[in-house]
């Protein structure tokens, strides 16, 4: 704003210069009555500009792009400078209360340490008192007298210099206590004067502005150095008191100045310690106002200032000491990422009621979808410590009826889904059969969201459990030649022998020779077995095998507990058939049968023999069913992609929700290059009828979504059986619903299926091989 001075004072020549016009033509020679005008000019113009400033807030200039970026910058800098005010206010009270104690008391030991600067008259009377009393006794005693003054005349008194170091150093105690006092108002008082000056203007651009203004003003006067110096004076003022009171307390008694002398030291040597401990220990929470200047003193020497290791090299650089705590605690490290670990524990235990837990779970998925920014550490002890709260939450939104149910049982579900692809290992030890009954129940809900999202999650998790199990199974490369060529004598030897009729002969009761009704084979199978297995060929490959099964065992396996067989709801027969070739248990079974036909005579009795029959047997038949880790692991994606879509025929799921849980399940299930020809027949011709069935409408099914049924499609492409390929290409034929969508999955598998022609793929042979029935053993020989 532009002012004129007209009359002496301050004329505005703006807003209401009318009523200043009228004013001054009416009484144009009272000096009084025009700066009366010109004030009220102003006045009037100054609430009319703040009027049309708040109006603008709610109107044009709320629309107005940089009104919006200073309002941006006026809110952070408020959240600013409101922690910097009250961390000064804070401070100065602390030292207001501390100076007025402190000089309170160095101003008693001052009232009785300064009357030894000059000559004391009570001394003086002493000595003349002595005096006289000496010259008594020498008249009394007739002797003579030898009158020396204690006071020589014309001499000036001086004092000790320890007398005087004592009353320097209390003085400048005090004087440095009132200082501090007198700064420590004044900075609350500045405090408020920045603030006040800054908050009365609403505008947010002259706001932003004037605060631009004044906070440069504190950066370029170093006001926060100032404040930092007042705690200094003061720890300064107290080691002088100290060190005076020791010097005081020497002439009077020695053990007591030796006894203060020892504390004093003992308290600059913690002192300084608490000094330069926050510079070798980033995170420590010791510092003295004297920490801030011997840190940028340090800073002018190359080799002592703060070493950043970003991309791999060692930089020196300058920073302040709260800089370098901030790098230093975002430096990449295995401490940060325990100090991550610890952080997100404590967040999860301190989240006591359910809503904080519900919004924990919210926070999750976002969390784990941009896990390059967190320690893959981090995410399995995050995902275990969610795992193990999840349990009794979801019991919770069980037994509740709230409207909030379905929202905290999605949060926690969703959570789950999301943790489950970077958990280490799914805590087996945890899961009790309450946990899986809990999932049940969620599965069989009434809520359609609450039941289909529990599909998804029990099928995601299931998938994390197969993982873990196979990374414990040897892969396919390992194998070698040899390895084949026993495993395929062997197979051939399953082949001619009766292996479940001879396994079901003996139970687990007989074994321990208790009373057992199961039924025992014929004497002529014993005795054709007995050839076979006795065969010496048969025996050096059952011995190398049961070898390499052995070390094939890895010592940190985890064992599945045996109250939950089924914690997943998927082929759990099959999960531990696939694997029973590795079981320790069936394994020594072997080695001793193996020793034992080898040494069989005349005097061996039946039930040993029986027994070693029945143990090769399950060798042969763990052999039959035997998984390697790829095998494994596509297999049993495989089988609960089944699982999951025999289930979700059966539930609602009609809403675009929904079908975004599925579809984020599936890409986690086969999205990451599913071969479903490591599967067996029968688990990819089951897949293939309940895609059909699934992508069909139906009053007794749901059908699922289109972009569902899409990407369980792309599996067909992966069939290299000529079965499978057969029966994928019938399905498409024959379902419209497939076919106005045009996909072009038949033309490629017609293709493949004319390639394949009527060979049968070593797939196809291994799959006779398995389901073919046991042949007479009356006529069983074995080729070498």
């Amino acid at each position: 704003m532009r002012w004129s001075c007209e009359g002496g004072l301050f004329e505005k020549g703006t807003l209401h210069h009318s009523m200043k016009a009228w004013l001054c033509s009416h009484c144009p020679r009272s000096f009084w009555l025009h700066q009366l005008a010109c004030g009220l000019a102003w006045a009037m113009d100054e609430v009319g500009e703040k009027g049309d400033v708040r109006e603008g807030q709610s109107g044009k200039d709320h629309d107005d792009p940089s009104e919006k970026m200073w309002s941006l910058y006026v809110a952070e800098a408020a959240k600013f400078d409101k922690a910097l005010v009250e961390s000064w206010k804070g401070d100065m009270e602390g030292i207001l209360i501390f100076a007025g104690l402190f000089s309170a008391s160095v101003t008693a030991f001052i009232v009785e340490g300064y009357k030894k600067l000059s000559a004391d008259s009570g001394d003086m009377t002493v000595a003349i008192l002595a005096q006289i009393s000496s010259q008594l006794v020498a008249i009394s005693n007739g002797t003579n007298l030898n009158i020396v003054s204690p006071y020589p005349p014309n001499v000036p008194f001086r004092p000790k210099t320890s007398v005087v170091g004592v009353n320097i150093l209390w003085f400048l105690s005090l004087a440095l206590g009132l200082v501090c006092a007198i700064s420590a108002t004044m900075v609350q008082q500045w405090a408020r004067n920045y603030l006040q000056l800054v908050e009365r203007h609403p505008a947010p651009r002259k706001r932003a502005r004037i605060r631009a203004f004044l906070y440069e003003g504190i950066e370029k006067f170093r006001m926060t150095a100032v404040v930092e110096a007042i705690p200094t004076l003061l720890h300064v003022s107290l080691f002088f008191f100290m060190i005076g009171l020791v010097i005081f307390l020497f002439p009077i008694n020695l053990c007591v100045s030796l006894i203060m002398l020892v504390v004093l030291t003992a308290v600059i040597s913690l002192y300084a310690t608490v000094t330069f401990l926050p510079m070798r220990h980033k995170n420590c929470p010791y510092q003295t106002p004297l920490s801030s200047t011997c840190w940028n003193v340090m800073q002018n020497f190359s080799p002592l200032r703060f070493a950043n290791y970003n991309y791999h090299w060692d930089f020196h650089i300058r920073v302040s000491m709260a800089e370098a705590r901030a790098l230093a605690a975002m430096e990449p490290s295995l401490k940060r990422s325990q100090r991550d670990v610890t952080a997100l524990d404590w967040m999860l235990e301190s989240a006591t009621d359910y809503s904080e837990m519900e919004q924990f779970f919210n926070a999750v998925p976002a969390f784990y979808r941009n896990s390059g920014r967190n320690a893959g550490n981090v995410l399995g002890a995050l995902g275990s410590s969610l795992f193990n709260r999840s349990g009794p939450f979801l019991q919770e939104c069980l037994l509740i009826h709230s409207p909030s149910r379905r929202r905290q049982a999605v949060a926690c579900m969703t959570a789950l889904q999301a943790v489950a692809p970077k958990l280490p290992e799914i805590p087996m030890s945890n899961f009790t059969l309450l946990w899986a009954k809990t999932l049940e129940a969620l599965r069989k809900d009434s809520d359609a969201t609450i039941a289909t999202l529990a599909i998804c999650t029990t099928a995601t998790l299931a998938s994390r459990f197969l993982f873990h199990i196979a990374e414990y199974l040897p892969s396919k490369s390992k194998a070698f030649d040899n390895d084949t060529a026993d495993e395929q004598l062997l197979m051939k030897t399953s082949e001619q022998l009766p292996v479940d009729e001879l396994v079901a002969s003996m139970t687990v009761n007989e074994y321990f020779h208790l009373p057992s009704d199961a039924s025992k084979p014929s004497a002529d199978v014993m005795r054709d077995a007995l050839r076979v297995l006795t065969h010496e060929d048969v025996m050096d490959a059952s011995g190398r095998y049961l070898k390499r099964c052995r070390s094939s065992i890895s010592p940190t396996i985890k064992v599945v507990i045996q109250t939950n067989p089924n914690p997943y709801d998927f082929e759990a027969e099959w999960l531990t058939r696939s694997r029973d070739w590795m079981n320790r248990s069936i394994i020594r079974e072997g080695e001793i049968a193996v020793q034992h036909l080898r040494n069989l005579n005349q005097h061996s009795d039946d039930w040993s023999t029986h027994r070693a029959v029945w143990a090769l047997s399950r060798m042969l038949r763990c052999l039959r069913t035997k998984k390697m880790r790829e095998e494994f692991w596509n297999c049993g994606r495989l089988m609960i992609v089944n699982t999951l879509i025999s289930q979700l025929v059966q539930c609602q799921h009609h809403t675009h929700e929904h079908s975004a849980f599925i579809l984020e399940t599936l890409r986690h299930l086969i999205g990451s290059g599913v071969s479903p020809n490591d599967a067996d027949l029968e688990t990819q011709t089951k897949f293939i009828q309940l895609v059909t069935d699934a992508s069909s409408p139906s009053t007794s099914m749901t059908r699922l979504a289109f972009p569902v049924v899409e990407m369980l499609l792309k599996v067909f492409d992966e069939f290299n059986h000529p079965t499978s390929v057969a029966l994928a290409i019938n399905a498409l034929e024959g379902n419209q619903f497939l076919l106005q969508n045009k996909f072009p999955l038949v033309e490629r598998l017609n293709t493949k299926l004319s390639q394949e022609g009527e060979t049968d793929t070593p797939h196809d042979r291994a799959n006779t091989v398995e389901n073919s029935p046991g042949s007479s053993v009356a006529d069983v020989t074995v080729n070498v």
